[in-house]
């Protein structure tokens, strides 16, 4: 289900409200609410959804304006979540303190295989703890997109390699567009050959 608020003139509340009856009634598993403006405080409903048994696997938030508040509000329902497949959060200025809501949930969560937090503001700091996460708490995530987060750079190159030597269960990494543009390319395309992970692909 993708939502058109333009067509159908509804609010940011209406979309979220809307939304939380169709997950709790079960009536889509694939929910896009890609580019509306869902504030913090209309988070609400669709997190309270979140939390029921829903037939829902992915859900798309990208360019929502949820910022660091809307992602705190929304991972709380979905630390325990058992359905959730792929998660969207593209372009919603997540800062690394929004990385940390992300890596509480990802301790827990044992669902979601995808997780999607492409241009952003993450900083080496959340790439930092994303991968202390991915090595010592969660091996369910399978794709992770950081694509286009410009403060992460060259020195986030021994995090990243950490996963590739540590993380067995990754197999896509994305981290095209950031700035990684020195020495980081190379060392993490070796680390990659040095530790046998072929079947990890590494998007530069």
């Amino acid at each position: 289900m993708h939502v058109k608020s333009e067509r159908n003139h509804l609010s940011s509340q209406e979309i979220a409200v809307a939304s939380r009856e169709v997950i709790i009634n079960k009536e889509c598993t694939h929910l896009n609410l890609f580019d509306h403006q869902i504030l913090p405080e209309n988070v609400s409903p669709i997190a309270s959804a979140l939390s029921a048994d829903t037939l829902l696997t992915s859900l798309e938030l990208g360019k929502c304006s949820l910022n660091d508040a809307g992602v705190r509000i929304l991972v709380e329902s979905l630390s325990m979540q058992n359905s959730l497949k792929c998660l969207d959060l593209y372009d919603n200025s997540i800062t690394d303190i929004g990385a940390e809501y992300l890596v509480e949930m990802l301790r827990t969560n044992k669902s979601l295989t995808q997780l999607k937090v492409a241009y952003n503001k993450i900083s080496n700091e959340g790439m930092e703890i994303l991968a202390h996460v991915l090595i010592h708490n969660n091996s369910t995530l399978k794709r992770l997109s950081l694509a286009g987060n410009k403060l992460i750079d060259d020195s986030s190159s021994d995090s990243i390699c950490n996963i590739i030597r540590l993380n067995q269960a990754l197999k896509m990494l994305n981290i095209e567009d950031c700035n990684l543009i020195s020495y980081g390319p190379p060392v993490i395309l070796l680390c990659k050959l040095t530790n046998f992970r072929l079947n990890l692909e590494i998007l530069l």
